[in-house]
């Protein structure tokens, strides 16, 4: 299992996005809430993994649970 980056903290946006795919809404649905683009979601998407060390989405949900993130 990988470590979690708890140097790095997730922005009011990403943790708002995080709790948005815990409440399984999806990429466009998210955009859309949001009033931003995919892309913007993609980004955000890709940097919660990264300061997560997750893998995927399920992974990101599971170690945002874990951390009492969402």
């Amino acid at each position: 299992m990988l470590e979690i980056n708890e140097g790095v903290p997730l922005s009011f946006r990403e943790k708002e996005i995080l709790r948005d795919l815990y409440q399984g809404l999806s990429r466009p649905e998210i955009a859309s809430s949001k009033n931003i683009s995919i892309n913007a979601v993609k980004l955000m998407i890709n940097s919660i993994y990264e300061k997560l060390n997750a893998k995927n989405i399920a992974d990101a949900i599971r170690i945002a649970v874990s951390r009492k993130l969402v």
